[in-house]
């Protein structure tokens, strides 16, 4: 568990997150978190837009990487 300490700026309670805890959640200096209190505690949710895989292979330049995506035979059960 990480301990912080609330403190105040101008009439704002503030609390700093340890760069340990950014890393853990996977976030950033600049991201935006959504925060919620659930049953006296304080939830802290990425606000991120995570890439869904139709935009991701989408996006894929086959010529860029390097020709067929599909270019090798299946070795197990894979779907094709």
């Amino acid at each position: 568990m990480i301990e912080v300490q609330i403190r105040k700026q101008g009439s704002s309670a503030i609390m700093t997150l340890p760069s340990d805890a950014l890393k853990i959640m996977g976030e950033r200096i600049g991201n935006t978190l959504l925060v919620d209190v659930e049953r006296g505690k304080l939830v802290a949710l990425s606000k991120q837009v995570k890439p869904r895989l139709d935009e991701m292979l989408a996006s894929f330049d086959k010529k860029r990487h390097g020709g067929e995506a599909m270019a090798f035979e299946p070795v197990g059960k894979e779907v094709l």
